[in-house]
């Protein structure tokens, strides 16, 4: 059975027309085609002559199979994705410019409590040998989806704007010297950048410009989380490691994510940074996206972890394009 129903359209931007439904006695799986062609977000998000499904995506995809299975599973309509917890990606998902992937979600168990469901998920893809003969399975990413009837309440937060270095950075510069494997549709981050380094904390500036309906071709559909407003968030993280220790870095996952109301498809989004942890392999930070009225989305302790796909420069190197746009 196949997600390509009018309902599901309504409700399920990746997974449907994609994805398959597998039974195998009570345990339920999607399988699910992840196809640069449909999905042409990809060709704009590649390291290493491959296309990497952004860490946000692969969010967005378990919190449309949890949406999925408490309708047409638990047969609850009044609930809503509210955000993750434990995200692990222990293996990135991977695939060729021009072909596709074949992963599977598997439900590993659901609980209904208090209000909330949490569906906890194993994500598994197909491993092959050099030759492209399939040799068995890996897991790719293990997470809880929280799900519940209305947003949580707004919590209060942490932020300082007391920053030493301001920097406007041209759009166009900031992508092509410091992030050249991402293409126009994760060109999102404005450069409007502050930060003070003995404190780490940054701030930095970003805009969805209504791309996320180019993500999916021929489908303007809107996606239960902001793929590309979590991706702005943790591209500054990167952007930020750098600033603080040069060393390239992917994100990995997080402990907590939480939403408390839609993310704007367009208009300027404003993310605060925390550095909580930093050495030569992992930063661990949290942070919070919030508009002109009030918090978007708070993730605490996610991680981005030393990359080989980043060029190694200098603090020189590094600094001789930020400088010419620092603000007195």
């Amino acid at each position: 059975m196949s997600l390509n129903s009018e309902s599901f359209n309504d409700y399920y931007s990746h997974l449907k027309d994609y994805t398959q439904i597998v039974k195998n006695g009570n345990d339920i799986s999607l399988s699910i085609c992840i196809d640069t062609v449909k999905h042409q977000y990809l060709c704009d998000h590649v390291f290493g002559g491959m296309c990497f499904i952004p860490a946000t995506m692969i969010m967005e995809l378990l919190m449309e199979a949890a949406l999925w299975y408490t309708r047409e599973i638990l047969k609850k309509d009044d609930f809503f994705p509210v955000g993750l917890d434990d995200i692990n990606i222990e293996r990135a998902l991977t695939v060729a410019k021009g072909e596709a992937i074949q992963a599977v979600i598997n439900f590993q168990k659901v609980v209904d409590t208090n209000g909330e469901i949490a569906v906890y998920f194993i994500i598994n893809s197909e491993r092959k040998s050099a030759t492209g003969e399939k040799v068995g399975t890996r897991i790719n990413t293990t997470a809880k989806v929280i799900l519940a009837k209305e947003y949580p309440a707004t919590p209060s937060v942490d932020y300082s704007d007391a920053f030493t270095e301001r920097y406007n950075i041209p759009q166009d510069v900031f992508y092509r010297e410091y992030f050249p494997s991402l293409g126009f549709l994760f060109n999102s981050c404005i450069g409007k950048i502050a930060f003070d380094r003995e404190q780490r904390i940054f701030c930095g500036v970003y805009n969805c410009n209504s791309k996320e309906k180019e993500f999916i071709k021929n489908d303007t559909s809107a996606f239960l989380s902001s793929p590309l407003g979590n991706d702005s968030c943790l591209q500054y993280a990167v952007f930020f490691s750098r600033i603080l220790a040069l060393k390239g870095r992917l994100p990995i996952g997080g402990r907590e994510l939480r939403m408390f109301k839609k993310h704007p498809v367009n208009g300027e989004v404003k993310v605060f940074i925390k550095c909580i942890h930093l050495d030569d392999d992992i930063m661990i930070f949290d942070f919070y996206s919030f508009d002109e009225t009030s918090l978007i989305a708070l993730g605490k302790e996610f991680k981005v972890k030393k990359s080989p796909y980043h060029k190694e420069l200098s603090r020189q190197e590094f600094e001789l394009i930020m400088n010419l746009y620092k603000e007195e």
